[in-house]
Formats: C-alpha cells, sequence, structure tokens
C-alpha cells in the first residue's frame, strides 16, 4: 500500500512522529480506508496519510485553511472511536474542511457533522460538508466562514442533542437545520459503512429537518425547573396546540395494514401521504407558518405528528391506498403521478380523467408522470420502439402491458435475454413507462429481500437490470411478487417487529444469462431472446425517446382502448384449456377484438413461449437431462431414490457430478425431481416421488404419458358494445359512466372485483369493428436503439 502511494505521489517522507509510549499496535492507512470502507488514494489526496514513529504506524489528518494553507496536523494512533486524534502541529483547533467552502459556497448550503472521518465519507459522495472536530470544541465555528451560506444543517447525534442549537447561536442570521438520523445510525460514516443508500438517507433527513431556535446563554437553563425552562415547555404546548388545530382540516385514516394516512387539500387538489413522511410533514409546517410567519420548534411538530398517528389509528376510518393502479367496483384507475394528482378512470364503456377518483394512492418519490392519453392511437404504433423480432414476441409484449394495467395479478415476469447492444434495457424501460413511468426504471439486483420489499412497496412494476444469474433466493421471492405470497421486510434497527408485504407485481428482469434456470420461474416467465442491433440501425438517445415521448400519448390510449375491452369481455371468455397464469390468459384474450392481430393470436404466441420455456429450463437443468437420457428408450422406470441416484450418476461425467449443479445426495435429488416435474410432465415424463413399495421403502415412479401440449384456442363468446366511445378525457364527471344513450350511476355496478389486494388494472372501450392488421418489423423498424 505505502509503495503504491509513493508511485502516485501521494506519499510523503517527512513525517517521523515520535510514538507516545501509550500507543500500541498502531494504525495504518490501509486498516483505516478498510475500516472505513474509503479508498486510499482518495483519503491520500485529501491529506490522509500514514506515518511512522519508533515502529509504529499512526494516521496523519492534514488541517488546511480557506486558501489551502496548511496551519495544524491531527494524528491518530488507534482506530478507538472513544480516541480522538491528538494535535500534532499548530495545536489551535479549527474545523476540518475549511479549504474546501469556495467551492461549496455556489450552493448556499453546508452540512456540518463531527469528525474527520465524517468529513471524508460526505466528501466520497461529493457532499458538502466540514467537520466540527469536537462537539466540545464549538469556538472553532466563527461566522466568517460561512459567508454566502443561506443554510447549515447539522448531523445531530445520539449523544449531542442539544449541538444544533448551540451552532445556530453562533450563526446569526443563517438558517440552521438539525438533521436527526433514524434510531440505530450514528452518523455518517456508520450509514456507509452498513451499506445503506447515503444519498436517499441525506435527502429524507433534509427534506424533514427543522430550523432550530438559538440556544440560550449557557446558565440559562442549567436546570429543568429554572423559569427559561418553564417558559420554553409554555411555548412548545402552545405551538403543539396550534398545530393541532391546523391539521384539523386533514382526514386521517389507516390501512388494513395498520399504516396511518392523511387526505390533505393542497392548492387545488387533495393528496395523500403518510403521517410520519416528509410531505405530510411539510404540510403541517407551511399551515404554521402562514398562521405565525415563523416555523414551529421540532419538538413540538414531533409531538403532535405522534398524536395525528394516534387518531388516524383509533378514530379515523380503514382504507386500502393503492400505488399506480387501483380497482374499484367494476372500475380501474391509474393514477397518472401528475402535479395535480389526477387520475385515469376506466370502465367497460369509457374512460376519462378524473379529478378525486374514489379510491386513494399514495405517491414515493421515485414515481414519474404518465402523459394524458390520446384517442385515435394504434398499439402497432409500440411496435418500432421494441427490438422485438417476431409478431409472437410483440404481441406477448403488448400482452405483459396489458396485464399490468390490470389491479390483480398473477403477473407474468418478463425476462429479456440477449448480448450486449441488443436493448434489452431500452426495452425494459420502453414497457415499464407505459405502466409505471419511474426516475429510476430499471435497477440493479437488490442485495437481500427487505430491498424488494420496499421496491416493491413503493412502486408497481419492477424492473432489474443486467442481470448475472439469480440466487435461490431473489427467485423465489420474484415467483412469490408473480403470483401472490409474502415478501419479508423486517423493520430497521429493530429485531422484534417485521412487515410482511402481501402483494402481486408485475416484473422485468434482463440479462445477458439465462435467468429462468429453475423452471419455477420460468413457468411463471415470458422469455424474450432479443437479437444485436446492427450499427446501421442505431440512433441516438436523443433521437429515440423524443419520437417514443411523442407517440407515446397515443400508444398509452390504444392500450386503455384494449384494456376497456377486456373489462366488457372478461366474463365471457371460454379457453379450450386454461394454461399457467389463466386470469392473465383470460384478460388478454378478452382484449383481443381492440387489439391489431386476429383473435386467438395471443394464446398461440404463448403456447409457443411457454413450451420455448419448458426446453430451456430442461437443458439447463443437469437432473432433467440425465433423467430424459435414462428413460430414451425406457416406458416406465420404478426404484428407491438411492437406486435412481446410482443409475442417473451412471449418465453424467465425473466433472456434473463433482459440480455444484449435481445433487450429492439422494434426498436432494429427490428435491430437484419435485421442482423439475412440472416441466417434465409438460414432455412426456411424470415423476412420482414419495410413494411405498410393499415392504416399506420409499419409491419413485418414472413413466413415459402423453406430453402435455396447451391449446391455442381462445374465443370471447360475445362481444357486447362494438360501438366506439365517444367520450373526450374530460367529457363525464366522475360518479358516471357512459354507455352511449344509457346513463347509470359507478353505485348501481356490480361489487368490487378487485379485492382488496395493493394492486392495480386499467381499461378502456371497443373502437375496433374489425382487426388491424399487424405491420411488419420492416414496415415500422424505423427506431432501434
Amino acid at each position: 500500500m505505502v509503495q503504491a502511494l509513493k508511485d502516485r505521489g501521494l506519499w510523503s517522507n517527512r513525517y517521523r512522529y515520535q510514538a507516545m509510549h501509550d500507543q500500541t499496535g498502531g494504525l495504518t492507512l490501509a486498516e483505516f480506508a478498510k475500516n472505513k470502507r474509503l479508498d486510499p488514494f482518495f483519503l491520500a489526496k485529501l491529506g490522509v496519510f500514514e506515518a511512522h514513529g519508533q515502529g509504529v504506524p499512526y494516521l496523519v489528518f492534514t488541517y488546511r485553511d480557506h486558501e489551502a494553507q496548511e496551519i495544524k496536523e491531527a494524528v491518530r494512533f488507534r482506530f478507538s472511536m472513544a480516541e480522538r486524534p491528538k494535535s500534532r502541529k499548530g495545536g489551535k483547533p479549527t474545523l476540518y474542511g475549511l479549504w474546501r467552502l469556495p467551492e461549496f459556497r455556489p450552493g448556499g448550503e453546508l452540512i456540518l457533522m463531527e469528525g474527520e472521518s465524517d468529513s471524508l465519507t460526505a466528501w466520497s459522495y461529493d457532499l458538502p460538508a466540514v467537520g466540527i472536530p469536537g462537539k466540545t470544541l464549538l469556538k472553532t465555528i466563527a461566522p466568517a466562514h460561512f459567508t454566502d451560506f443561506h443554510t447549515v444543517y447539522v448531523w445531530q447525534e445520539p449523544d449531542a442533542p442539544g449541538l444544533p442549537g448551540q451552532v445556530a447561536a453562533r450563526l446569526p442570521g443563517i438558517a440552521v437545520k438539525a438533521m436527526v438520523p433514524p434510531e440505530g445510525v450514528k452518523d455518517i460514516s456508520e450509514a456507509h459503512c452498513s451499506g445503506m443508500d447515503v444519498i436517499a438517507l441525506l435527502d429524507g433527513l433534509k427534506a424533514e429537518a427543522l430550523t432550530v431556535a438559538p440556544a440560550p446563554p449557557d446558565g440559562e437553563d442549567v436546570h429543568p425547573d429554572g423559569e427559561a425552562a418553564r417558559k420554553n415547555q409554555k411555548r412548545q404546548t402552545t405551538q403543539a396546540e396550534l398545530l393541532l388545530d391546523l391539521a384539523a382540516d386533514a382526514e386521517l385514516f389507516h390501512t388494513p395494514a395498520h399504516e396511518c394516512y392523511a387526505r390533505i387539500l393542497v392548492n387545488d387538489h387533495k393528496e395523500v401521504w403518510p403521517v410520519r413522511s416528509g410531505g405530510f410533514r411539510r404540510w403541517l409546517l407551511r399551515k404554521f407558518y402562514e398562521a405565525e410567519g415563523k416555523p414551529p420548534q421540532s419538538e413540538a411538530l414531533q409531538s403532535v405528528v405522534g398524536v395525528l398517528e394516534a387518531r388516524a389509528q383509533f378514530d379515523g376510518s380503514e382504507r386500502p391506498v393503492w400505488v399506480r393502479v387501483a380497482g374499484h367496483e367494476r372500475n380501474i384507475y391509474l393514477d397518472l403521478g401528475n402535479s395535480a394528482w389526477k387520475a385515469l378512470e376506466i370502465t367497460p364503456h369509457a374512460w376519462q380523467v378524473v379529478a378525486e377518483p374514489p379510491v386513494f394512492f399514495r405517491r414515493s418519490g421515485s414515481m414519474a408522470a404518465l402523459p394524458y392519453p390520446e384517442r385515435g392511437g394504434s398499439v402497432a404504433e409500440l411496435r418500432p420502439f421494441l427490438n422485438v423480432g417476431s409478431d409472437s414476441d410483440f404481441i406477448l409484449v403488448v400482452a405483459w402491458i396489458l396485464a399490468a394495467m390490470r389491479p390483480c395479478g398473477p403477473y407474468p415476469i418478463t425476462v429479456l435475454n440477449g448480448e450486449q447492444g441488443a436493448a434489452k434495457s431500452t426495452t425494459g424501460r420502453i414497457m415499464g413507462s407505459l405502466t409505471d413511468p419511474n426516475i429510476s426504471p430499471l435497477r440493479s439486483p437488490p442485495r437481500e429481500e427487505r430491498d424488494l420489499a420496499i421496491y416493491a412497496h413503493n412502486s408497481w412494476t419492477l424492473g432489474f437490470d443486467n442481470l448475472s444469474g439469480l440466487p435461490n433466493w431473489l427467485s423465489d421471492a420474484f415467483c412469490r411478487l408473480s403470483t401472490g405470497g409474502g415478501v419479508f421486510n423486517r423493520q430497521l434497527y429493530t429485531d422484534r417487529d417485521e412487515n410482511i408485504l402481501d402483494a402481486m407485481r408485475p416484473i422485468i428482469l434482463n440479462g445477458i444469462d439465462s435467468l429462468t434456470e429453475r423452471p419455477d420461474l420460468a413457468d411463471r416467465a415470458l422469455i424474450f431472446n432479443l437479437k444485436q442491433i446492427p450499427d446501421e440501425s442505431r440512433q441516438s438517445e436523443k433521437q429515440f425517446w423524443a419520437k417514443f415521448y411523442q407517440a407515446q400519448p397515443r400508444i398509452l390510449g390504444a392500450l386503455l382502448d384494449a384494456v376497456c375491452m377486456a373489462l366488457r369481455n372478461q366474463d365471457n371468455v371460454k379457453l379450450a384449456a386454461l394454461p399457467r397464469l389463466a386470469d392473465f390468459a383470460i384478460w388478454v384474450t378478452a382484449a383481443e377484438p381492440a387489439l391489431p392481430w386476429p383473435p386467438g393470436s395471443f394464446m398461440a404466441a404463448y403456447t409457443g413461449n411457454r413450451q420455448e420455456a419448458v426446453e430451456l429450463s430442461l437443458e439447463a437443468d443437469v437432473v432433467a437431462v440425465a433423467l430424459r437420457a435414462h428413460m430414451a428408450d425406457k416406458e416406465l422406470w420404478s426404484g428407491s431414490p438411492s437406486e435412481l441416484f446410482e443409475v442417473l450418476n451412471k449418465h453424467v461425467g465425473d466433472d456434473v457430478q463433482k459440480s455444484r449443479a449435481w445433487p450429492k445426495a439422494p434426498n436432494k435429488l429427490s428435491n430437484r425431481l419435485k421442482r423439475a416435474a412440472t416441466f417434465l410432465r409438460a414432455i412426456g415424463i411424470d415423476v412420482e416421488v414419495g410413494g411405498w413399495s410393499n415392504d416399506g421403502k420409499r419409491m419413485v415412479s418414472i413413466r413415459r404419458v402423453p406430453a402435455r401440449g396447451q391449446s391455442t384456442e381462445g374465443t370471447v363468446e360475445t362481444v357486447k358494445s362494438k360501438e366506439p366511445c365517444a367520450l373526450s378525457p374530460h367529457d363525464t364527471p366522475h360518479g358516471t359512466e357512459v354507455s352511449h344513450g344509457t346513463e347509470k350511476t359507478s353505485h348501481d355496478s356490480e361489487k368490487e372485483p378487485w379485492g382488496g389486494r395493493d394492486n392495480n388494472h386499467d381499461g378502456f372501450p371497443d373502437t375496433h369493428d374489425t382487426h388491424d392488421t399487424l405491420l411488419s418489423p420492416e414496415d415500422l423498424r424505423e427506431i432501434v436503439v
């Protein structure tokens, strides 16, 4: 490490400090960098060096003034956080990072932290921060240092609750705000080392940070029974009472999962926020400031939020909240995600934009807005933006989008395979942007199930980019989100509380490697193998997305056409045989009269894709390959798991037997056979594990059976209301359905068909008397990225 730093000019030989006799073991730059998860070269560039004295290594932290002149050095011999770095040169306490203030001033905001380590961690994220050398060294804070800064955020560590007020007393004329980290997080270094999303954490803390009043002079509040303390208590009580009065306008309620919410009037529209969210707190702050001309004290606001949460839980009504897509009676509601909080109301006969839907949507910070849909478009206009090679693949892409507009699952998992340059990410972004636009539409894989639960809680469509295989736990979690099942989310910083997200979500996965080796995921998947795009067919991102955003409103309107048709016809669909994800197949078949392809095209495409999934999964399963080889010339085989294990070993080489993919014991083989049984049966091999012989031995029976093909026939028994919808998105007020001559209120509709699940649905009327013709890829392939 030392030599590497020397080679890059980042090492100084001038440090030969005599180590103190009570320091043992020492501290190297490599140890410090590893413990803090920081790049040692990054540290060296900022003046953190390793030196030696009497054979003991230690660290040197260089302090510079605002002109970058060296004024002080501090050294650290051990890593114990109880030991502060000791001054060695200069000696006079000063802020750590003064030389960086000029580059931070244009932003107008600064974060004040305690210690060198926190400052270095903040700088690794390009955050404007400086460090106090110790919470008792407030004299290092001079107003002259903070010229041109309008806001100073103070990280309030648990052992220094009064620090923000003391800082505010030294910085008159500057807004000083307290950043209170969540329980269990002491400082930014701890958050960084624990793997938290530091930027998201800081954004949240800044959004909830409250302006603090300057602390009174020393001695004024030394005793809780003193006069100053009594005045302060009186002031807080008054503010709390006023805040409660101001919050009387909020409609408080709770969900079946006991989450507390408030529905509030913001300008000319209603918004729904969790009571403990930054959005609701900002609303309260604004109300208080409008009434009093100053912000409330943080203690008053915190106590009022607790009271309002209790009111929502015990006095408020119980109502579900929805993310992006909701179902109510026989209608579907799609949150447009715009600043006016408008939504699309979709009935079996029409769709329109409404200002106040009868369902409550919640928003996350990553959600983006859908455009207002336009009429007269065709689903075929989507084809040029997708790198799919066949009509069948295009049909299945549209089918997945239509499924994602439905408030209840199950939902197929889209799997986009292909080499580099096959537009996998772009295809996934396009699909997600038509249902649930997001500022981060495709994400890296979650590291644990808790991360996946948080993502699913805050988004409707889940997209994951550049996956290199799937660990078993993640594959199983995707399956549960696809067809139903809980996703575990332990509440942070506790071992007792846990949340189970019981929901279904549309999922998009992409990667170069095969992602469907496990049969249970392949059984839920729509698999697309994308080809690399020739260089002559590419164009710039700017051109591509400009054309897509121009076409998006018409494409969305055409999709809504199809969803409305599905709403009208789903009870009339008759399939010759129900496939896996039967509800999905019925839904898309019901929409086909409004889609640009002949009836039955979807089921033909879906059946073919499932057969391909079966083959790909079995080819990737070494146990299935060996079993197929064993049964190639047999109609029936029966024996114990141990006998089958011995037989199958003969069909594979030593390299396979030694690999992790091959089971190492008969009981492991039995588990693998159970997992592959569905797909083996689909190709004509029926495996029964768990029977018993006459002498009490556990048996495995394998026999040849007819392969289970699936019917490609799907019909709509009766198609009603073939007339086109004449509604514009703003014609009809909420609560009235239009069926061209017959008016009825939504209360006359059938009872809620969507259940209480946290799912969604969308619909649009039948505007096609005849089928459009699917344009060929050659006709439409003008835009490829």
